[in-house]
């Protein structure tokens, strides 16, 4: 687990640790968009509010109820509007 301005981020390790599955099982979640993660160098970094909804905002199958959209892309979309 490692703070940044902040924030706490998680490595697969440290999310498996938590959720009480293996490295693998989080290692699937995120190929399958269950656990937004981002790639920093070469270990995947989880934010500890993308863990905190995966927990709250699931169903038993461990997909999202609602899309999930961080922050960050939010602002990136209000950013990026396209005026032709």
């Amino acid at each position: 687990m490692r703070q940044v301005e902040g924030v706490t981020l998680y490595t697969i390790l440290d999310a498996a640790k938590v959720l009480g599955v293996t490295p693998q099982t989080i290692r699937l979640y995120i190929k399958d968009g269950r656990i937004p993660a981002k790639r920093i160098g070469r270990p995947y970094l989880i934010c500890g509010d993308a863990l905190r909804r995966f927990v709250t905002d699931t169903d038993s199958e461990g997909y999202f109820r609602k899309p999930y959209i961080t922050e960050v892309e939010k602002k990136g979309e209000e950013g990026s509007s396209n005026h032709d």
